[in-house]
């Protein structure tokens, strides 16, 4: 089957996962969609889904239209991604795991044999299959999100520099060298310090210098890799989830090119990535949120709204999902709950930031 461009198109080919026995075992043990909890929204599928109906930032539920901040888990369209993502679990074919189980578990179901698992929400593969075993690992490829009824189809971007913005570090004055602390904080931003995410210099990775070595973008590469890729549930080498820093956008996708034999070989699997993230870029917003900068009081008071209205959103979400909650019933219910938890000021407060940053900018 071709990858489905559509949201009409993936429902069928869910079905064709769970009732066709494509792992060819007589059984109808297959997975159609699966995912998992608690990877900051890349693995739970039902965020993935709900952005072919309106743009669904998991940790924020807001949008920049033309430089207004706008709320977006109590629009018209959000509600009609509910009922898109609840039939798809009505049918069967997302997986009720998907809310509970953690990322090893959705490994489990990535590496089983026989294989069951259809398709999977990640931020990359090797969150869910063990990309050293070539076959299994050719049989999953990207998709882009598909196209919802209405023609909407958005790619969730967090944005490097929001990302790298919103790491905080407190010198306090119980510190005896705070000129040495601050030599340290600045190192942990440096590329060398990036780069010690992959593993050690000379074992794991290398610069290179040579104007004939190309990344995947074309352009000079920056580094390649002397080892093949472990996947994340795999790796002994680096504590990955204690690491301060990831690569920054001027090293992600940087490295050499060189793809020996196809895609899906282990060795390449940087280049896969590199080259699977540029199909998302045309479904990037045209602006994101970025961690915004406030004085004490308000930075306090929009961490105490953010929290509430996002875990709102978030437990509502799998409860319509589920149907713990009624669309049909429970929708003005949940809408005064957000008026009640003050999404008002909650906007506010962002638009100020977005505002404050913007004639900044501008000076």
């Amino acid at each position: 089957m071709k990858k489905p461009e559509t949201t009409d198109e993936f429902h069928n080919v869910m079905l064709a996962f769970k009732n066709n026995d494509p792992n060819k075992n007589g059984l109808k043990d297959e997975i159609a969609i699966s995912g998992a909890i608690k990877t900051g929204g890349s693995s739970e599928p039902e965020y993935f889904l709900l952005n072919s109906f309106t743009y669904v930032d998991y940790n924020h539920f807001l949008y920049v239209n033309n430089g207004k901040i706008e709320f977006v888990a109590n629009t018209p369209e959000y509600r009609e991604g509910l009922i898109y993502v609840r039939k798809l679990y009505l049918d069967g074919l997302l997986d009720p795991a998907s809310f509970t189980q953690d990322l090893a578990q959705l490994t489990q179901l990535g590496t089983s044999d026989p294989e069951i698992l259809g398709s999977f929400a990640a931020l990359h593969p090797a969150m869910a299959i063990d990309i050293s075993d070539r076959e299994r690992s050719s049989h999953y490829d990207y998709l882009v999100n598909p196209k919802g009824p209405k023609g909407i189809q958005y790619a969730v971007y967090a944005g490097m520099d929001g990302y790298y913005d919103s790491i905080s570090v407190a010198i306090t004055d119980k510190c005896k060298y705070p000129e040495i602390a601050m030599r340290a904080i600045d190192y942990m931003y440096t590329e060398e310090m990036q780069m010690n995410s992959i593993g050690p210099e000379g074992l794991k990775w290398e610069w290179v210098d040579d104007p004939n070595l190309l990344d995947m973008y074309g352009n000079k590469a920056r580094y390649r890799y002397l080892t093949t890729y472990v996947s994340d549930a795999l790796r002994t080498d680096v504590i990955t989830d204690e690491f301060p820093l990831s690569l920054s956008a001027t090293l992600w996708g940087r490295e050499v090119a060189d793809v020996k034999g196809d895609i899906f070989d282990p060795a390449n699997y940087g280049v896969r990535l590199a080259k699977a993230t540029q199909a998302y870029v045309p479904y990037f917003p045209k602006e994101v949120i970025v961690p915004y900068k406030f004085d004490q009081a308000t930075s306090e008071e929009l961490a105490i709204k953010k929290v509430s209205i996002v875990n709102y959103v978030q437990q509502a979400t799998t409860r319509f999902i589920t149907g713990d909650m009624s669309i049909e019933n429970d929708w003005d219910s949940y809408l005064k709950a957000l008026e009640n938890l003050n999404v008002k000021r909650y906007l506010e407060i962002y638009q100020q930031g977005y505002n404050d940053l913007k004639e900044l900018e501008g000076k």
